[in-house]
């Protein structure tokens, strides 16, 4: 009876390549950054076509306000996961206009914790990085409606 073996160059490779992955695709939890955060902005914007913006509301959040409260109660809940099958900079909408809600947060020293986008089509960047969103109201789109709904 014959046994079966693993060369070790395959099994290293096997484990390295499982490592990277976990690695790269952890799941990222806005709690801890939001909670690091002691002040924040909240744009919102329609897209009529690329490179050009028609309309755009912007919202200073200080960290006693009402609306920075509610949107870091709602970013608290929110957990993100890497897409690694899409690239930053090749991605284009199919459909306009579009509308975004941005959303930046910092600690005192004013330095960036997070800037996360959710546009109304479902896509979701968060660091220049494309993410999928899980959070308990729905995904991306819902996620969406939220914010914009607190940025008017």
């Amino acid at each position: 009876m014959k046994s079966f073996h693993i060369p070790r160059t395959a099994l290293f490779f096997i484990l390295f390549a499982l490592a990277a992955f976990a690695v790269l695709y952890h799941p990222i939890d806005l709690k801890a950054l939001v909670r690091a955060s002691s002040q924040g902005t909240l744009r919102t914007e329609e897209v009529a076509h690329f490179g050009s913006t028609n309309d755009m509301d912007y919202h200073l959040l200080s960290m006693d306000s009402e609306e920075f409260q509610q949107t870091a109660e709602l970013l608290s809940t929110v957990s993100c996961c890497k897409k690694l099958n899409q690239n930053y900079s090749a991605y284009t909408h199919d459909t306009f206009p579009v509308q975004s809600v941005t959303v930046s947060f910092y600690d005192d020293a004013e330095n960036q914790k997070f800037l996360l986008t959710v546009y109304s089509d479902g896509v979701c960047i968060l660091n220049s990085a494309y993410v999928s969103v899980k959070y308990p109201g729905g995904g991306a789109a819902q996620l969406y409606e939220q914010l914009a709904g607190m940025g008017q």
